[in-house]
């Protein structure tokens, strides 16, 4: 393997010149055998550094390169194509030179040491290759970062595209060449913008090297050069092919036997023209077979035509010795560039051209040249064919004729008009483009993808006709038209670019929409009152912003957007029957319910505040519900799907009570929050979501988890406490959760007792105790009034975060209320007249136990004991299983007796001598003991 410097050097500023050789004749081995990637050269790997160029502040220094690659891949009749690796851990490399890696790298600081301090080198290509078969093995692309770079011609800077176009030339084989308005022409100058196209020469280069499928519609034409005396071969004497137009088509250098061969030629008459490299391009920019170039004789031409499908043998061409001394033009070294239906003044340098003039050969009007000496004045027509012209320099003792040096590009692009303007996301609309400047083969994005052009549909063939048939240009004068196929890209508005042959690129901003059908499942309610205002919610998946919904014909009053799978209407005013739903993210893509709608002549109920709204999972909770537009006779339901209105649970107790308000008895609910869908006679229905939360009641030792899953929602447990409690409320934050919690204790009727904010009036630094992971009400003491209640525990976040966490509680019951001593020391008199009460309180299914004892010869006698209920359950049970009455029937014993309900207990106490009643007093100790409870609940 040889890596060649020979190849390095391959584009330099306009004055200077690189190595090089021709854009159709690739670099060769010793042998003679051409450089080319292996596999026909198809998919040729290769990596853009991610640092890009410093000069660029954005990612168009990608695409401008991705678009060179383009440029070469998109040849008809050749197989170069290339695949980009987008590796983050490849486009980080630097290391150029490994042969595993074909990179593209901006060299800042001169890193590499390619670019030394004054180096007028723009960019080099590394070629490796096998130095037997010429199969190419390595090729890297350095940009010099010394110089101004920039994707949009900035004046005073170079463009990345025209110069990554012209190295990934070399980075496939070839080099450079010697018409003056080819992409691979050996020199450039700022603000130059026509290499980012391929001219014909370049395009005939690579179909030679990397040839495609037969083409039969294209032929070649070979022959020799030679001297007119003598009949001796030329060596590398510069031969092209020139239309019948005057375009420069292809072009090839002789070899030591003065052999040519053109190819890529359509039929029709050719004018072959042989002239010297003694130009601007000198030998030493060309790597010619032994370095060697005969440059001492005049142009020469002969005519030929071609036929198709082969090679046509042409006449010796024949040339004679140049005069000395001789005209030559040796500047300018870049094209003259022209606009169609421009004039453009240039300015020539050379030997011998004070008394010159110009002309354009084959131009006829389309293109011409006037003027002589050094200041000449080149005209194209306003339909003159685009591609590259000669420029014949003739004066009394010869000529000279530099190849190419003319290049006519299209007027400025733009776009006028986009139709259709809008398609699915999908792709695979065919859009017209009509504008002006799209010359014959330009280049259309949207955004940044390259997008196919395809036939005109209304057409038998061909694209639009151009001047030459290609793809824009109306030879008519009338507004160019071009037809391209939508790519796949996600919805929403793209800009669409076009290039055109001049290398001018023209955005239009938003120009297409790609629009995304949505899909409408359900709407809910879906009935309404005939008056308007109702809040319709449309169900489904892939709505965009910016959503339209409309009711049949009528458009809603307002939409509010939520996601991609919800969207609520605002219903205006309508006549009552059945209504189409409709919902469209763009003109044409949208999707309906037939008669998703029914509009009755009823009010729509509207619920607005539900007091309370912490309610008890076992039921039986009343509550009021306030709002506006209630009926006699409404239903109620609990959890209703607010997509359909389907399921849920019907409140046993629907009370109409007026317009405004309703009073509801709730059935038993799970944990967790539920809306509540309220229906009219004739169905108008109105919702009011997060209505109520449905609590279970805890016991101190059980555990509670649940999620908070948005900012706005709420958990919460009732806790049965006894006042007077110690109580510490423990919230953790799960694993893996962000939930910033915030917990509020709160009393029967709903107001706080106390919050772990700060924020918070009830906030109590002494027991609120915050950290990272949990949040703590620390031995908090319950109020002592009322004696039993029955408080609510809310778990919400703090400042919007969710997250699953776990609530863990722990009680410290108050003495006074849970153990009475009857002490010896200071007995408890009962006297026959006035019996002795007691009141206990008690958490539910608790027990009480212990036992009583009698002095002055009188025993205890439970009278009764009434639960907070205010039943007797003395009576109502069998007491002898409970309470035992010692045999000398001076005391009472208590073993575990339920007390079921929670609340206060009142035991009534007397005594008895045996004959009826009789003073006494009374010792003893009587414990409740709350029920052993441990479980897990969530929500």
């Amino acid at each position: 393997m040889t890596r060649t410097r020979a190849s390095a050097v391959l584009l330099a500023v306009a004055a200077l010149t690189g190595t090089g050789l021709l854009a159709h004749t690739s670099f060769e081995t010793s042998g003679g055998t051409p450089l080319r990637w292996s596999g026909g050269g198809q998919d040729i790997s290769f990596v853009l550094n991610d640092q890009g160029s410093a000069d660029v502040p954005d990612a168009s220094d990608d695409l401008a390169l991705r678009l060179g690659f383009h440029e070469w891949e998109r040849v008809e009749d050749a197989t170069v194509s290339f695949a980009e690796n987008t590796s983050p851990t490849q486009q980080a490399r630097t290391d150029w030179e490994s042969t595993n890696i074909h990179l593209v790298l901006f060299d800042e600081n001169n890193s590499t040491g390619e670019f030394p301090g004054g180096s007028q080198t723009l960019a080099l290509t590394f070629v490796s290759f096998n130095t037997i078969t010429g199969g190419i093995i390595d090729a890297d692309i350095l940009f010099n970062g010394g110089f101004n770079w920039s994707t949009d011609g900035s004046n005073g800077t170079y463009d990345i595209a025209s110069v990554g176009t012209h190295e990934i030339g070399h980075f496939v084989g070839f080099n450079h060449s010697t018409v003056m308005g080819a992409t691979m022409s050996p020199f450039s100058i700022t603000t130059q913008l026509n290499q980012r196209s391929l001219s014909s020469d370049d395009k005939a280069g690579l179909r030679l090297i990397y040839p495609g499928a037969e083409d039969a519609g294209t032929g070649s034409l070979q022959g020799q050069v030679q001297r007119a005396s003598g009949g001796a071969a030329v060596r590398g004497a510069n031969v092209w092919a020139r239309s019948g137009n005057g375009r420069v088509l292809a072009q090839d250098i002789t070899d030591d036997a003065g052999n040519y061969v053109l190819t890529g030629l359509e039929d029709g008459d050719y004018t072959v023209v042989a002239g010297p490299i003694d130009g601007a391009i000198q030998p030493g920019n060309l790597a010619l077979a032994g370095g060697f170039a005969e440059t001492d004789f005049e142009t020469g031409s002969i005519a030929a035509e071609v036929s198709l499908g082969g090679a046509t043998n042409v006449a010796a061409l024949l040339v004679t010795t140049k005069p000395n001394p001789p005209i030559k033009v040796t500047s300018p070294g870049t094209p003259i560039i022209v606009r169609r239906g421009q004039v453009k003044g240039a300015t020539i340098l050379g030997q011998g051209l004070s008394a010159t003039s110009v002309s354009v050969p084959s131009g006829g009007t389309a293109v011409s040249a006037t003027g002589g000496g050094n200041n000449i004045s080149v005209t194209a027509s306003a339909n003159a064919p685009l591609g590259t012209f000669d420029l014949l320099v003739t004066g009394a003792t010869g000529t000279d004729t530099v190849t190419g040096l003319i290049e006519v590009i299209p007027v400025v692009p733009s776009i006028a008009s986009v139709q259709p303007p809008v398609g699915p996301f999908g792709g695979g609309t065919v859009v017209t483009l009509s504008g002006q400047g799209f010359g014959d083969d330009p280049v259309v994005l949207f955004d940044e993808t390259i997008v196919a052009l395809v036939p005109d549909p209304g057409a038998d063939g061909g694209t639009d006709g151009g001047a030459d048939g290609g793809a824009g240009g109306d030879p008519d004068g009338g507004p160019d038209l071009l037809f391209v196929l939508t790519p796949g890209m996600p919805p929403g508005g793209v800009d669409i670019g076009i290039i055109n042959d001049g290398g001018e690129r023209f955005t239009l901003a938003g120009g297409f929409t790609f629009g995304l059908a949505p899909v409408v499942d359900s709407a809910f309610p879906a009935t309404v009152s005939a008056d308007g205002g109702a809040v319709v919610r449309i169900n489904g998946n892939s709505f965009l912003e910016g959503a339209t919904v409309s009711f049949g014909a009528t458009p809603a009053a307002s939409v509010s957007f939520i996601d991609a799978t919800r969207v609520d209407a605002t219903v205006p005013a309508l006549v009552p029957g059945g209504y189409d739903i409709t919902l469209a993210n763009e003109p044409g893509f949208g999707d309906s319910i037939a008669f998703g709608l029914t509009v009755v002549d009823e009010s729509d109920p509207m619920p607005v505040t539900v007091t309370p709204d912490i309610v008890s999972t076992a039921g039986g909770d009343v509550v009021t519900v306030t709002g506006a537009g209630f009926l006699a006779t409404p239903l109620a339901k609990l959890g209703a799907s607010m997509i359909d209105g389907s399921g849920g649970v019907a409140a046993p107790s629907v009370i109409f009570d007026d317009a405004t308000q309703l009073t509801l008895t709730l059935p038993p609910l799970d944990p967790g929050s539920f809306n509540l869908l309220i229906t009219n006679p004739l169905g108008a229905q109105g919702l009011l979501d997060g209505a109520v939360t449905a609590a279970p009641t805890v016991g101190g030792k059980d555990k509670f988890s649940g999620v908070i899953s948005s900012g706005a929602d709420k958990d919460a447990v009732f806790l049965d406490a006894i006042g007077g409690t110690e109580l510490t409320v423990t919230v953790k934050r799960g694993k893996q959760s962000a939930l910033n919690a915030k917990v509020i204790v709160r009393a029967e009727d709903g107001s706080v007792i106390s919050s772990s904010d700060d924020a918070d009036a009830e906030f109590d630094p002494l027991v609120a105790k915050v950290s990272a992971k949990s949040v703590r009400l620390n031995k908090l003491l319950l109020p002592a009034d009322p004696v039993a209640s029955r408080i609510a525990i809310e778990i919400t976040s703090l400042d919007g975060s969710v997250g699953a966490y776990k609530l863990s509680f722990k009680e410290k019951l108050p003495k006074a209320l849970t153990k009475l001593i009857f002490s010896k020391q200071e007995p408890t008199a009962v006297t026959a007249a006035a019996p002795l009460e007691i009141a206990l309180v008690a958490k539910p299914n608790s027990t009480v136990s212990g036992s009583l004892k009698s002095k002055d010869g009188v025993f205890p006698i439970v009278e009764a004991l009434l639960d907070p209920e205010r039943l007797d359950i003395v009576a109502a049970t069998e007491i002898v299983e409970t309470v035992t009455v010692a045999a000398n029937q001076k005391s009472v014993k208590f073993k575990k007796m339920p007390l079921a309900l929670f609340g206060e207990y009142l035991l009534t106490l007397g005594t008895d001598d045996g004959n009826g009643g009789a003073d006494g007093t009374i010792t003893g100790k009587l414990t409740i003991k709350p029920p052993k409870s441990k479980q897990k609940l969530s929500e």
